[in-house]
C-alpha cells in the first residue's frame, strides 16, 4: 500500500488492490524454510500482456499445487479487454482455490521488488517483437516463463529444448499465440475440435455469402476464401480461434509451471539457470549469444556499414 500511495501522487490516478494473500502464506513466506513458491506478472492490462491467460493458467495448476501464490500488477484499461479481466480477477475471489492465493495490483506494478521476492515471472504476451520485462526478471535473479513468440522466444532458452539446454534462462511454451489452423487443430481435444470445426463453417458460410455479393456472385466459395484470407485474414483467423488458442497456450503454461515449481524445484537445472541470468550479456558488444550468428549487435552493425573492427560512438 505504501508503494501504491507513491505511484498514485496524481490525484487522477485510480489505484486499488484486487483479491488478497492469506495471511498463512505471508507467515510461512518469512520462515527459513518456507514451502511458499511466489509467481508474478506485471504489465499493461490490454490483451498484448496476456495477464488473462496468467490468472486462468494460475487457476488450473493452484488446484495441484497448494503452495504457489500469485501476486501480480498493471493498469486495467477501460473497455472490454479490462471489463473481461475484472470479471475473472471477481470470480477468482470467489473460487476457493484461488481466494486467499492471488492479488492484482491495479494501477501499479513495481516490478523491481516483485523480481526480488519471487521464485519465477510469467511473461505470456500475445506478441513481443523486443520486450525487455525477461531481461529485468533475469538481472533480479528470477528466471522468466515466457510464451514461445518472436522476441521472446528469441532470446528465452528453455532447460527441455536440446539445442538450448547449456545456455538455459527461462521456460517457454511449446507455441506462441498466433497459430495456423492445422496447428490449432493439433492440439485441441476430440470434444473441443468437433465444436471448432462446427464454427469454423459456420463462420466461413457466413463470409462467403457476404462476400459472394460484394466481389461476384460468379466465384467459388474457394476463390471467394482466397479474397478474404487476402483482405482480411488477422480477423477471421484472431477472432474465431482466440478461445482455442487462449486454452492451448493456458495448458502449456500450467506445464511450464509443473517443469518450474515441481520437476526442477531448486536443483542443478534451475542452479544453471540463474548462473546462466547472472552471465547473459544483453549490451550492445556482448549479447553474442542472443543472436542465431552468434554476433553481438556491435559486430552485425559493423559488417552492414563496414566500420571493420572500430569502437561504435555514441553518435554512430
Amino acid at each position: 500500500y505504501d508503494y501504491a500511495a507513491v505511484m498514485a501522487c496524481d490525484p487522477g490516478r485510480k489505484v486499488d488492490v484486487l483479491g488478497h494473500i492469506d495471511k498463512k502464506y505471508i507467515t510461512d513466506a518469512n520462515k527459513a524454510e518456507s514451502k511458499v513458491k511466489l509467481l508474478v506478472s506485471w504489465g499493461r492490462g490490454d490483451s498484448q500482456k496476456g495477464l488473462d491467460s496468467v490468472l486462468r493458467s494460475f487457476r488450473e495448476y493452484a488446484a495441484k499445487d497448494p503452495n504457489v501464490v500469485l501476486v501480480a500488477g498493471g493498469e486495467i484499461p477501460a473497455g472490454a479487454e479490462g471489463d473481461k479481466l475484472k470479471s475473472l480477477i471477481e470470480t477468482m475471489n470467489g473460487n476457493p482455490e484461488t481466494k486467499g492465493r492471488f492479488v492484482f495490483m491495479n494501477g501499479f506494478a513495481p516490478n523491481k521488488p516483485l523480481i526480488m521476492a519471487a521464485d519465477f515471472a510469467v511473461l505470456p504476451s500475445r506478441f513481443a517483437p523486443c520486450e525487455l520485462t525477461d531481461f529485468e526478471a533475469m538481472r533480479g535473479l528470477c528466471s522468466p516463463i515466457v510464451t514461445n513468440c518472436q522476441g521472446l522466444a528469441q532470446k528465452n532458452f528453455d532447460p527441455s529444448i536440446p539445442n538450448e539446454a547449456a545456455k538455459a534462462t527461462s521456460y517457454k511454451t511449446k507455441h506462441g499465440f498466433y497459430m495456423s489452423l492445422d496447428e490449432i487443430r493439433e492440439q485441441l481435444s476430440p470434444k473441443d475440435k468437433e465444436k471448432f470445426e462446427k464454427e469454423l463453417k459456420k463462420y466461413k458460410d457466413e463470409i462467403i455469402q457476404e462476400h459472394k455479393h460484394k466481389f461476384n456472385k460468379t466465384l467459388t466459395n474457394s476463390e471467394v476464401m482466397d479474397k478474404i484470407f487476402k483482405e482480411r485474414h488477422y480477423d477471421f483467423i484472431f477472432n474465431l480461434t482466440r478461445p482455442y488458442r487462449d486454452k492451448i497456450i493456458e495448458s502449456e503454461l500450467v506445464e511450464a509451471y509443473e517443469r518450474a515449481l515441481q520437476k526442477d524445484y531448486h536443483n542443478e537445472t534451475q542452479a544453471k539457470m540463474i548462473k546462466n541470468n547472472v552471465n547473459m550479456g544483453i549490451g550492445w558488444e556482448d549479447n553474442a549469444g542472443l543472436s542465431k550468428y552468434n554476433k553481438s549487435s556491435g559486430d552485425l552493425y559493423r559488417e552492414a556499414f563496414n566500420l571493420d573492427n572500430t569502437p561504435i560512438k555514441k553518435e554512430d
